[in-house]
């Protein structure tokens, strides 16, 4: 799994040397961790399960935990000694210093009965389900719709299609910047769909509507703990307490951590002043940086 460990390794120099010295030691545990990460990507692709499906189902856990981590890991507040990092990191990334790195991560991923291929394909579905989020961060009504949840679903196949695509390993070409924007097309015409619906129904869609988008907005200015107890969820039935607990483990011991932090966060949550984030959260520093950008 060496793809894995480089990227870890190249990602592990942008912070202090005692994490440094930290991440190497766990290095054994996290190439363990990855290959039978890599070992469930390969039992869901053969068994014909889609990523999407494979997270719900007990048979794939690390495949859940990766899944669910994506927005976790997005809303967790980055100490003080890492933040400084976090930002030269990203600005390395935003010129393109780890293009070589990505690029390797698709060919690898064109790769066909290997562990290692396998995983990339996963990793490739996951980042282009990051880059969703983020670039629609401030439009939480795309995910109160639905349009991003129905663009996960497509997200798989537009991987797997782009990777047979020979053409997209041209010199010139950034792949996972194309995966991204072909995602970001379908979620336009998915919006444009919904909202023409809208128009027609107004009176029975608007108020659910409103709704949804509200909790979807207050939801991505929680810290990570909180998010994890109170994201709106896509089932008809509302999440229980231990599939919290299950998705989230670090967070939660148990079920009742969930249940209690649940009811720490009503007792403070004041409906005419909505939290705002304090801006030190993996995301708040990913937009930041992206927004700055934008401004040079």
């Amino acid at each position: 799994m060496l793809v894995v460990t480089n990227a870890v390794r190249s990602i592990a120099t942008f912070y202090p040397e005692p994490i440094r010295a930290q991440i190497e030691r766990e290095m054994p545990a996290i190439t363990l961790q990855t290959t039978r990460l890599a070992l469930e990507v390969v039992a869901a692709e053969t068994s014909g399960v889609s990523c999407l499906a494979a997270v719900q189902r007990p048979e794939y856990p690390l495949m859940a935990r990766v899944h669910f981590g994506v927005l976790d890991i997005l809303q967790t507040e980055l100490p003080r000694e890492l933040r400084d990092g976090a930002r030269e990191l990203l600005n390395h990334a935003a010129s393109g210093d780890f293009d070589p790195q990505r690029r390797l991560l698709f060919e690898v991923a064109r790769r066909k009965g290997d562990p290692e291929a396998a995983l990339a394909r996963f990793f490739l579905f996951q980042a282009v389900r990051l880059n969703l989020y983020l670039n629609t961060w401030d439009v939480p009504h795309l995910e109160a719709w639905g349009s991003l949840r129905r663009v996960e679903r497509m997200a798989q196949r537009i991987v797997n299609e782009l990777l047979e695509v020979d053409d997209m390993l041209a010199p010139d070409v950034r792949p996972l910047h194309i995966l991204v924007k072909e995602a970001l097309i379908h979620v336009a015409i998915d919006a444009e769909r919904i909202e023409a619906a809208l128009r027609e129904n107004v009176s029975a869609f608007m108020e659910k509507m409103a709704l949804l988008t509200e909790a979807h907005r207050v939801v991505r200015e929680l810290d990570a703990k909180d998010a994890a107890v109170f994201r709106p969820g896509i089932a008809a039935d509302r999440l229980g307490s231990q599939r919290i607990a299950d998705r989230y483990p670090h967070w939660f011991r148990s079920a009742n951590a969930v249940d209690q932090q649940r009811s720490r966060f009503r007792k403070t949550f004041d409906p005419e002043q909505p939290p705002v984030s304090g801006g030190n959260r993996l995301v708040d520093v990913i937009r930041e940086s992206l927004n700055s950008g934008e401004q040079q």
